[in-house]
């Protein structure tokens, strides 16, 4: 649910397939399907205050993508691509159009990713923006809010999962079509 009151998730279809919704909450049952990206089903995960929608969807073979809803319904949703590997997801988007989640690697590793909006693959492994040798792996990401900050979870030198914290400061800036980000590669937090 997003500041306006606007609410997305999935529901079933009459075939029994489950589709990125957005809900009508006047209790008409308006509800839109936003579709997939040529599969069968569809997830919305998170909505921004501008309706802007993500989530993931499957394509034609089977397998997730992250994706970016359009959230009329019309089906001009965005196949925002992986990390050279075969699946993705997209978890959170901020009010800059921000988009945040996972992807299996080209390793089918799971790695906390960036997702450039435009599905243009212009992806970035959040792990690229660790210190050299700092031992971490950053498998998810969950959330990220207005001012950039990213939190997630990933695994530590020691092999121990914890949550992290990446924070943006103007060393790097990372242009996308609907806003920016700023990281420096050797600021993050472990918990």
């Amino acid at each position: 649910i997003n500041n306006n009151g606007q609410v997305a998730g999935f529901a079933y279809n009459d075939t029994g397939e489950w589709h990125a919704c957005l809900f009508d909450t006047s209790n008409i049952s308006n509800n839109t399907d936003l579709g997939t990206l040529g599969g069968d089903y569809s997830s919305a995960i998170s909505i921004n205050d501008n309706r802007q929608i993500i989530g993931y969807a499957s394509i034609s073979s089977g397998l997730s993508r992250a994706c970016l809803f359009d959230p009329t319904g019309a089906g001009n949703n965005i196949d925002l691509g992986t990390l050279d590997g075969g699946w993705s997801e997209a978890c959170s988007i901020n009010n800059n159009g921000q988009i945040v989640g996972r992807s299996y690697d080209s390793s089918h590793d799971f790695r906390a990713c960036f997702f450039d909006p435009t599905g243009a693959g212009n992806n970035i492994d959040l792990n690229t923006l660790l210190p050299q040798g700092s031992g971490w792996k950053l498998t998810d990401t969950y959330s990220i809010n207005d001012n950039g900050w990213i939190v997630g979870a990933g695994i530590n030198p020691a092999g121990e999962s914890h949550a992290y914290l990446l924070t943006p400061e103007p060393a790097t800036l990372l242009i996308f079509g609907l806003g920016s980000l700023l990281l420096k590669r050797s600021k993050y937090s472990k918990y």
